[in-house]
């Protein structure tokens, strides 16, 4: 069933593809049942150029910890809406690392700043900080780069210079960061 339903959300999409489950060809991406994240050994052993994104019912933060160490470089909520789904297959084969805006905010909620990494924060700019708060916020590159009168070009240059800055290398290490955002106004 649960296959059923993913042909039919990525039918839609030129840019994406379902191999047949026996296919021997290597896929991009693979999904995986949180459940199953002991499998993720076996699978990337046998296609090791495969990137994984996990599913989850509701994942507890040390599973979260478990599968992203394992090697998933995303994890979707299977309640989450089927858009969240494509954009963590897309931003996954760009070679990025996707966590569900639910398990962002899950995370946010029990981390804690280092006094590091509070300092850390205080050294970007004032356009690093709007561009990462939008990151934070879940928006797109596109987005963030109208929203702030910028190419995404420019967007991708800072979002480099604040990855260099924070010591960390993907949207989804910035979580423990969102502390430090200014509250948004009603």
């Amino acid at each position: 069933m649960l296959r059923a339903g993913l042909e039919l959300l990525i039918d839609g999409e030129r840019d994406l593809r379902i191999l047949p489950s026996r296919s021997r060809v290597n896929a991009d991406i693979t999904l995986v049942d949180l459940a199953d994240v002991d499998a993720l050994d076996t699978i990337r052993a046998a296609h090791d150029q495969t990137r994984f994104i996990a599913l989850s019912e509701q994942a507890e933060p040390d599973e979260l910890d478990a599968v992203l160490k394992a090697g998933a470089r995303g994890v979707v909520v299977k309640t989450a809406h089927p858009a969240s789904l494509l954009q963590a297959i897309r931003s996954v084969s760009q070679g990025q690392k996707w966590l569900d805006p639910e398990l962002q905010e899950m995370l946010m909620s029990i981390e804690t700043l280092l006094p590091s990494q509070s300092h850390r924060w205080e050294t970007l700019t004032k356009r690093e900080r709007e561009v990462a708060t939008l990151v934070l916020r879940g928006s797109r590159y596109k987005d963030i780069g109208a929203a702030l009168s910028i190419s995404e070009h420019t967007v991708r240059n800072h979002l480099r210079n604040i990855f260099t800055k924070l010591q960390i290398t993907s949207r989804v290490e910035l979580a423990p960061y969102a502390g430090q955002l200014p509250l948004q106004s009603a």
